[in-house]
């Protein structure tokens, strides 16, 4: 595939984040399987864990889970969605 198409394809994603990020946050900040997944993930991180980076975050949804277990940790997130980074 060109390249042109790829940026294009890229573009028509970002654009289809941006238009349902509240929809898209509305659901999965209280779909369990969605928590459960995220919490048993977030187990896996130890005291000697200090930072996070997430890519794409999306609304930052498990960075939110994940500071409120781990308060000390420096999360960082980012998303190419600006819809979505406004959520956050």
């Amino acid at each position: 595939m060109p390249a042109a198409d790829h940026q294009h394809e890229l573009e028509l994603t970002i654009q289809t984040f941006d238009k349902y990020a509240q929809q898209y946050c509305d659901k999965f900040e209280s779909y369990k399987p969605y928590i459960e997944s995220y919490e048993k993930f977030a187990a896996l991180f130890t005291p000697r864990h200090r930072r996070v980076l997430e890519a794409a975050c999306g609304p930052g949804l498990f960075c939110r889970l994940l500071w409120q277990q781990i308060p000390k940790l420096d999360i960082k997130g980012f998303d190419l969605a600006p819809a979505m980074v406004n959520l956050a």
